[in-house]
């Protein structure tokens, strides 16, 4: 019994392996909060402040997706046993986000009396008087274009 119990801490560390990693981007920035997924067995993690994860599964042979938005996902195989394993992922930029979006904004300007009567203008025909946040619209708009009277 008692050669039962002094072999237990040693199949108890076995049963655990560790998975240490880094994410970068191409520049060498840590990514912060890119999702690390080990299947088969759907456990996962984030990464930290400084791009670092850490993940513990059993001994065995896993696939390990990291993927976070703007950049292509990365899929690599690992192998699980007593030592761990340490690993680099350097994410590159997504083609499908490489067009950079420009907003463009204007205003085109209307005086006096057309002004109040544009931003009084009530498209839901009074409807929304009673929903939230109806009042503060109100005062804002009252504030935007006061009474001339």
């Amino acid at each position: 019994m008692a050669a039962l119990l002094a072999d237990a801490p040693v199949a108890l560390a076995q049963e655990s392996g560790v998975i240490k990693g880094k994410v970068v981007s191409q520049t060498g920035e840590p990514i912060v909060g890119a999702t690390i997924s080990v299947e088969p067995t759907g456990a996962g993690a984030f990464t930290d402040g400084e791009g670092h994860f850490q993940i513990e599964a059993a001994p065995g042979k896993y696939s390990l997706q990291v993927s976070f938005s703007g950049y292509a996902p990365q899929v690599r195989n690992v192998s699980i046993g007593d030592a761990p394993v340490q690993l680099v992922f350097t994410l590159r930029d997504d083609p499908r986000y490489a067009e950079k979006i420009t907003i463009v904004g204007g205003r085109t300007q209307v005086s006096g009396r057309d002004r109040r009567h544009q931003l009084r203008a009530d498209p839901g025909g009074g409807q929304h008087r009673d929903q939230p946040g109806a009042a503060h619209r109100r005062a804002v708009l009252q504030r935007l274009a006061p009474d001339d009277r």
